[in-house]
């Protein structure tokens, strides 16, 4: 439910980076037709592992949308930071 509250744009995001392999030709095909035609959803890397990404969605106070937000927040400071790349 959380997850529908945010933003195209962020929903993008997130679904974009968590599906990222960092491994070349390899995809989740639900992802690639969720996001088809998305420019964002380029292939190559870096990939990021948020490590407590899933602790801080268990235990992030019963605000999921507040806590999606921060890690929409956390992946896209990271692309800024580490552009796509081939390799």
């Amino acid at each position: 439910a959380a997850f529908k509250k945010l933003s195209e744009a962020d929903r993008q995001i997130l679904s974009v980076e968590m599906s990222r392999t960092a491994c070349a030709g390899a995809t989740y095909s639900s992802t690639a037709e969720a996001v088809q035609g998305v420019e964002a959803f380029a292939p190559g890397g870096p990939a990021f592992l948020v490590y407590y990404g899933p602790a801080l969605l268990q235990n992030g106070g019963g605000d999921d949308e507040c806590v999606l937000k921060v890690l929409v927040e956390v992946y896209r400071e990271a692309r800024s930071l580490y552009p796509l790349g081939s390799s």
